[in-house]
């Protein structure tokens, strides 16, 4: 059944009108509207709209003369006349209401744009649903979403209305948090000092090869925001279950060796250690889907339904980008490389929009291990470069070569086959934090203790060691790490 739209045809003609007469309403309103906020079927006023608008576009003079003129040149003038064009200069509204008018006409646009929407969702369910009930539904909420974003992002804000957000959270950063951070803690003193904490609508990539520990670092991450927050945490496990990441994260918490979670071979001691980081963890809000291959659109679905169920949401991660899958149907002419594009875009889209900082897990390219210096660059990151230009941050992270002397080449090889195959070997990670939008850029190592899952700073005792190593005095420092 046909019906008519929201519109408002004074509104319309009082704001044409305004822009006859008026060179500051005609500069305020062709900034803030565009020939689809006048309703398609009040054609006189589309016409009038699109005639002023050719003029200023050609640098012309517009009044009542011409812009009749102009539509003359455009061959309408005989549905819109003289006379209609002098009504409306007679009606015209002052410079003063322009802004209200504008509010109201944008909310008719609006609102038309969100029937329209839905009666084509209500004729893509009738012509039947292509693919499954979820695809059908996040497909349609992520469009309604992004009608309703137009609104939000359609005026310039003066400076005026930023300094005072501002300023109001720098007084709140200086009442509430002694360690003068203005983002999440990473955990890490040296990263913090860098990034001053993970901010609000940044997009934090962290990248590696396969068992660097790039998943146990997320881990950790999400643990210490969690408690140190208080507040929400989503953790998107593509590749391992909840169970799984859940016994991780009970080896970070309790110092009990992840091999001994696994197997239940645990001694008392061990089993109150573990009842404890139990109790402990039950009360953080940290919140896992570990849907296999989940889908872009069901991931941002699912994130915004937290933040809706939980407002403190803080932090959302997602291991990883490489698995997310597309809710459309790969083509004859699919490129992987331009999809991978388009989640990044979509990562980065979400962190803005639930202002949160979201930290998306990448797999770096083969080429790095088949270059002499096996150090990544930004250039490694697997499928997309996109990934690279969105990121406020990126966090590359590889085996710290200074591990041992690379003069003991056949015991070097040897001690990095075992290291690889043994679950119960601490390894230094480099940790290069490649990219800063809002900061400097550096390189640092920590201490992966894969018993554990658990990343942490070296001990001044540790940095000795690892000084001396780099000077040549010792000739490997892994017991010693151990040890400490």
């Amino acid at each position: 059944m046909e019906y008519k739209l929201p519109n408002d045809i004074l509104v319309e003609k009082s704001l044409l009108g305004a822009m006859l007469i008026s060179e500051q309403a005609l500069i305020n309103c062709l900034g803030s509207l565009v020939e689809d906020d006048f309703y398609e079927k009040n054609i006189a006023n589309r016409l009038v709209f699109q005639a002023i608008k050719r003029l200023t576009d050609n640098h012309e003079k517009v009044d009542v003369v011409t812009v009749y003129n102009e539509l003359e040149n455009m061959k309408k003038h005989d549905v819109v006349g003289v006379d209609y064009l002098q009504d409306l200069s007679e009606n015209a509204i002052g410079v003063t209401s322009l802004e209200h008018y504008i509010k109201m006409l944008k909310d008719c646009t609006l609102l038309r744009s969100l029937l329209i929407k839905m009666e084509e969702i209500k004729e893509r369910y009738n012509k039947g649903i292509d693919g499954t009930v979820s695809d059908f539904v996040a497909q349609s909420g992520d469009q309604i979403a992004s009608i309703v974003e137009q609104r939000r992002v359609a005026e310039f804000i003066r400076l005026n209305e930023y300094v005072q957000r501002v300023n109001s959270d720098l007084l709140t950063y200086k009442e509430t948090r002694e360690d003068h951070l203005i983002g999440i803690t990473t955990g890490f003193n040296r990263l913090d000092n860098l990034t001053n904490g993970f901010q609000k609508e940044n997009m934090i990539v962290l990248a590696a090869r396969p068992s660097v520990g790039k998943t146990a670092l997320a881990l950790n991450f999400a643990l210490t925001a969690a408690k140190s927050t208080g507040k929400t945490v989503a953790f998107f496990s593509l590749e391992m279950s909840g169970d799984l990441l859940t016994r991780r994260m009970l080896a970070i918490d309790s110092g009990v060796e992840l091999n001994k979670i696994t197997t239940g071979y645990i001694n008392k001691e061990d089993r109150l250690k573990i009842k404890t980081s139990a109790n402990r963890l039950a009360n953080y809000n940290l919140f896992i889907d570990d849907t296999p291959s989940i889908k872009m659109s069901d991931l941002i679905t699912k994130a915004r339904k937290l933040q809706n169920n939980h407002n403190d949401l803080a932090m959302i991660l997602i291991d990883y980008i490489g698995l997310i899958t597309s809710s459309e149907k790969p083509k004859g002419d699919f490129n992987r490389q331009l999809e991978v594009s388009d989640f990044s875009r979509k990562i980065k889209d979400l962190a803005r929009t639930l202002k949160v900082p979201v930290i998306v897990l990448c797999q770096l390219s083969r080429d790095v291990e088949k270059r002499e210096n096996k150090e990544p660059i930004l250039s490694d990151l697997r499928e997309s470069g996109a990934i690279e230009q969105d990121a406020d941050l990126v966090i590359l992270l590889s085996p710290d070569g200074t591990r041992r002397k690379k003069e003991s080449d056949n015991n070097a090889k040897q001690d990095e086959k075992e290291e690889k195959s043994s679950p119960n070997t601490s390894q230094l990670v480099r940790v290069n934090l490649a990219k800063n939008r809002n900061g400097q850029t550096d390189v640092m190592t920590l201490l992966f203790q894969k018993q554990y899952s658990l990343f942490s700073e070296l001990t001044e005792e540790q940095r000795q060691k690892l000084d001396a190593l780099r000077q040549g005095k010792i000739t490997r420092i892994d017991e010693e790490l151990k040890d400490d």
